[in-house]
């Protein structure tokens, strides 16, 4: 973990909890380490891959984002079509409060999900969007849980943790102003400038959340 803390169960767990209920278990690795920044974090485990795998193609995945299969496909055949880029960026869902509140429209940002290591030799910037050449795939979707967790606490160790790895400026009184309000919000990205990203919320329907979450105790809770 970076940011001082060695550990973090809402990493840990989930991957210890796929380990034991999945036939492909044994093939995962689990690294531990305590890292400064982001990017202190992202080398040693690109540093990992390159060691024991070689030149690659890496998903890059944070425990509160989920793929769809028909994405997923999607994502791989793209990579397969178009193998001379060094990195590939999707479109997001994003969840804000609650897994049936999504920012609609799809906010701007669009995140590194593929390195190539075949031409990539390090992780450049925050999640590597210092990578280039980059193919943009606006048709491609993550669903990102980016402010949905179990306790109001949780969203605010998140938001320090963001502050600390994106590098980028947040208003220090975007909780008090927008979260009780929320679904009743408007152009209220957390990030100084970039507050039209989110320009609002739509609620969905248990339908309309990939297969992957719909058991989850925060979507059962909230289905209500």
């Amino acid at each position: 973990m970076w940011g001082g803390k060695p550990h973090n169960n809402n990493c840990i767990l989930p991957v210890k909890q796929w380990k034991r209920e999945s036939s492909q278990g044994n093939r995962v690795s689990e690294l531990f380490g305590a890292f400064d920044t982001q990017e202190e974090q992202y080398k040693a485990g690109w540093d990992y891959i390159k060691r024991e795998f070689g030149d690659s193609y890496v998903l890059i995945i944070d425990s509160d984002e989920v793929w769809e299969d028909k994405d997923l496909e999607k994502l791989k055949e793209r990579v397969r079509q178009n193998p001379d880029y060094g990195a590939y960026h999707c479109a997001l869902r994003t969840y804000v409060k609650s897994p049936f509140y999504r920012i609609s429209p799809p906010e701007r940002c669009r995140p590194t999900v593929v390195v190539n290591g075949h031409k990539v030799e390090q992780i450049l910037g925050v999640r590597g969007n210092g990578i280039n050449p980059i193919l943009w795939m606006d048709d491609v979707f993550m669903h990102h849980f980016s402010y949905v967790r179990s306790s109001e606490d949780a969203i605010l160790e998140k938001m320090q943790y963001l502050s600390l790895g994106d590098k980028d400026d947040y208003h220090k009184n975007w909780f008090e102003k927008y979260w009780e309000k929320i679904p009743n919000v408007h152009n209220f990205h957390p990030t100084i400038g970039e507050e039209s990203s989110w320009k609002s919320l739509e609620t969905v329907t248990l339908n309309d959340l990939p297969l992957a979450v719909r058991d989850n105790d925060l979507v059962k809770n909230g289905n209500k």
